[in-house]
């Protein structure tokens, strides 16, 4: 598998169904792939080896859905409790730095 923000995005829109899941509790201006949240955090629970670089990368897409996987990989890697303290600092000064955009 390749550990990548396309990577991610690509996972999520091949789940996408704008019609089902139009994401009626979002009111950005981003807009919505039409993913189910749950199928959301099953994608992100799959990337949670996605270097920080490539989570910083899915936080500048427009629709929900990615960023919204962005901060879920990044809640993911902190709840590993083998997650070396630089990689946990780097996570959360990431979180610190971009979480404006959901």
């Amino acid at each position: 598998m390749e550990f990548t923000a396309a990577a991610v995005v690509e996972a999520l829109r091949s789940h996408a169904d704008p019609a089902a899941y139009p994401q009626r509790h979002y009111h950005g201006d981003g807009g919505v792939l039409g993913v189910r949240m749950g199928t959301l955090f099953e994608v992100a629970k799959g990337f949670t080896a996605l270097p920080l670089a490539e989570v910083d990368r899915l936080l500048d897409f427009t629709p929900y859905e990615p960023r919204m996987a962005a901060f879920c990989v990044l809640d993911f890697k902190a709840r590993n409790a083998k997650l070396p303290a630089d990689e946990r600092a780097a996570a959360y000064e990431l979180y610190l730095r971009r979480h404006d955009r959901p």
